[in-house]
């Protein structure tokens, strides 16, 4: 990295107001204009560029540097072949070369405080989405493992296994699914159909054209479909999406009381409030129910495992189970091969199909998971275990916010009992991905957040639970968590 760059103390701004540094006016989170220069790298060793020019990059903050402590920015651009990526380290509002700089202590001190990873006071923080960057730090490590070479000539076909009920489905993926079910002892596997979609969402809607196809009632109307409140707020706008015929969002499964057959999902552990769950609706006589067991967060991480689950058609999610979200990938363990079938049938014609891409690198990633806890059977010291990495990292963050809420006047957060897992062989609290916050006044929840500590969270009016909840990802990056702390800790000191 050039080194020759890059620093500024404000003392030294009216000193060196040099033409060869290059001015760039970058939108900061806290505002900053840079005055930079550059060199290139060649064999190794640095050499002045001496150009100016006039750009607009894109910044990453990262978290504190080393050197000084201070805070990093990362700057690249494809507007300038022939330099690598650009280290700057921000002192103030100006970056001069560093054997121009005079480091004065004070002033470190008091930028340090102004500057940091996290996102600035006046802006916005999004806690809404259901994002899992917090498990990048564990996958940034294993890179050269997860890595996997596709080339020109492989996986042109849409199929991929013709003996399969899913024919799409890669072996591998079928392989390394079972693999890690058994390893965890989450769900069985054995005698089941697998059927692979594009997230667990298509999947989702996938069950419930099989199920309400396979209806045995002859009601013309569509089969009700509804959940338990708080329910996942996705579920009502996916069951109504193409207004079918043969279904229809009916709301609380707590409350449905009708003589009509329906479909209920369980979520468990719940999302957005972390509860096991179990199916509510009345199953009144000579009305059929069918269940869709959602289970995207029964991972180790999240949950105890306190058993092996073995419903008629369970959901999962590599999303949630690994953290990928971004190769949306879902699968669904089912019994009867009719209704995965028509689940096949239902993915076929909605997207021909899963991307064997997204299907090669899920594959990848759960054997890394499962070699890892091989490995470290066999007495690798080398072997980092991703379930307990990653639920130390959320544990700790609940850890930190039921320290703030305890302090707090205005929230309070559901309380989980402890359970054995048999995973971990120990006994062990929930920590889910969503923290399901309800106002202690009768007040809107999320207007509240907004408003007040310009956090974006997702209202309880969209999960049928009423405003004064709100719905807080727990596994969001660092620097946007612990800001939302420090929001919520300072709320009487900062007049709210």
């Amino acid at each position: 990295m050039p080194s020759s760059l890059l620093v500024y103390s404000p003392s030294t701004s009216s000193v060196f107001p040099s033409p060869q540094l290059l001015r760039v006016r970058l939108q900061l989170p806290f505002g900053v204009a840079l005055f930079f220069r550059w060199c290139r790298l060649r064999s190794g060793e640095e050499e002045d560029d001496g150009c100016c020019l006039s750009l607009l990059l894109q910044v990453r903050v990262r978290r504190p540097a080393p050197v000084f402590g201070l805070p990093s920015v990362y700057v690249s651009s494809r507007s300038l072949p022939p330099l690598s990526s650009v280290r700057v380290c921000v002192f103030g509002v100006f970056v001069v070369p560093l054997e121009k700089m005079k480091i004065i202590s004070p002033i470190i001190m008091g930028v340090n405080n102004i500057l940091s990873d996290a996102s600035p006071p006046n802006s916005f923080i999004n806690l809404d989405q259901g994002d899992t960057a917090l498990l990048e730090s564990y996958w940034r490590k294993m890179k050269e493992e997860c890595a996997v070479v596709i080339k020109g000539c492989e996986l042109l076909s849409y199929v991929s296994d013709r003996s399969n009920v899913c024919w799409f489905m890669m072996p591998e993926l079928t392989d390394a699914i079972k693999k890690l079910h058994a390893l965890v002892g989450n769900a069985e596997t054995d005698d089941r159909h697998i059927v692979v979609g594009n997230g667990s969402t298509q999947l989702f809607q996938a069950s419930l054209f099989a199920l309400s196809s396979s209806s045995s009632s002859h009601s013309p109307n569509p089969i009700n479909v509804v959940a338990a409140s708080p329910y996942y707020s996705g579920y009502p706008d996916e069951t109504d999406l193409v207004r079918s015929s043969l279904y229809k969002w009916s709301g609380d499964a707590k409350e449905y009381d009708k003589n009509e057959a329906y479909i209920e999902i369980v979520t468990s552990p719940n999302n957005p409030d972390g509860s096991i769950r179990t199916p509510v609706a009345s199953n009144r006589r000579g009305v059929e129910g069918k269940l869709i067991h959602d289970l995207a967060y029964y991972w180790p991480q999240y949950t105890p495992i306190t058993h092996k689950a073995d419903q008629d058609l369970m959901l999962f999610t590599f999303s949630k189970c690994t953290g990928h979200s971004g190769s949306r990938i879902g699968w669904a363990i089912v019994k009867d091969i009719d209704m995965a079938k028509k689940m096949t049938t239902f993915v076929v014609l909605n997207s021909i199909g899963v991307s064997k891409e997204s299907q090669t690198r899920a594959a990848k990633i759960m054997e890394v998971v499962c070699n890892s806890y091989e490995n470290f059977k066999l007495g690798s010291k080398n072997s980092e275990l991703f379930f307990e990495y990653s639920k130390c990292l959320i544990k700790e963050r609940w850890g930190k916010l039921r320290e703030v809420i305890k302090q707090s006047d205005y929230f309070i957060l559901p309380n989980f009992p402890k359970a054995y897992c048999n995973f971990t062989n120990e006994s062990s609290e929930t920590y889910p991905a969503f923290a399901w916050l309800m106002h202690k006044k009768d007040e809107d929840g999320v207007g509240y957040l907004e408003k007040k500590l310009k956090v974006l969270a997702r209202s309880g009016n969209r999960f049928g639970s009423g405003p004064r909840c709100a719905r807080i990802n727990m596994l969001s990056r660092d620097e946007d968590f612990d800001e939302f702390l420090r929001r919520l800790s300072n709320i009487k000191e900062i007049g709210y």
